[in-house]
């Protein structure tokens, strides 16, 4: 098993843990139904993004759609999928309950950005900076450590919003937007549109432009 898988299982056995344990502690319903439904969504997203990208015939995609791969996720795709379920399930407690579930979410990707990096998956564009690490025969930007440190980052702003009674669901999307809106750019291979702009960093930056606006809305509305 690679030290991606492995830090992807332990990002995913603190998650549980840590939420369930918060939940049960707040007296909020349990959401053992959360996590497996995250991954799910993880891996199919990350299976469609491959269908999209590199498959030219029917027979491909659904060659790629049976192929199993366990540690192969997208995280914007189980991020939506992971919201949805909980609003659709937990609408009297939402509030209460995305701070148990999403700052652990947060940690675990963290950490599994930075098994990427460790592993050499998460590979970035050349860089002549001194903590580049070296990967297929160069010196990268190590693009895993640079989201693992903003989503750990923002993992401790969400804590303290929740206090401060922001809404969560919004914070939280603003962090993974940031750490998109900065790390698309330094991403091998990235899908470029003009003028450097990743694809990746466009969509980033109108996510997080949305979520502050959402954040803001809401913090008059209760004021």
């Amino acid at each position: 098993m690679s030290t991606y898988g492995l830090c992807l299982l332990a990002a995913a056995f603190i998650w549980w843990t840590w939420s369930e344990r918060a939940l049960i502690k707040n007296n909020l319903p349990p959401a053992d139904w959360v996590l497996p439904g995250v991954i799910v969504a993880a891996w199919l997203g990350g299976r469609l993004g491959v269908i999209l990208l590199q498959t030219t015939s029917l027979l491909d995609a659904v060659a790629q759609l049976s192929t199993v791969r366990v540690f192969e996720f997208q995280w914007w795709s189980a991020i939506g999928v992971a919201l949805i379920m909980l609003w659709r399930v937990l609408p009297q407690s939402f509030s209460g309950s995305l701070t148990h579930m999403l700052v652990p979410l947060l940690v675990a990707y963290g950490m599994a950005t930075l098994g990427a990096t460790i592993g050499g998956t998460a590979v970035g564009t050349p860089t002549t900076l001194p903590w580049g690490i070296e990967s297929y025969g160069n010196i990268r930007h190590p693009v895993g450590l640079y989201a693992a440190l903003i989503v750990w980052s923002g993992a401790v702003w969400v804590a303290r919003r929740q206090r401060a009674g922001a809404p969560i669901g919004w914070a939280t999307i603003g962090v993974f937007a940031a750490q998109e809106l900065v790390c698309g750019g330094f991403r091998l291979n990235g899908w470029v549109i003009g003028g450097g702009l990743h694809v990746t960093q466009l969509v980033g930056l109108v996510t997080l432009i949305v979520a502050r606006e959402r954040v803001i809305m809401t913090h008059h509305r209760e004021t």
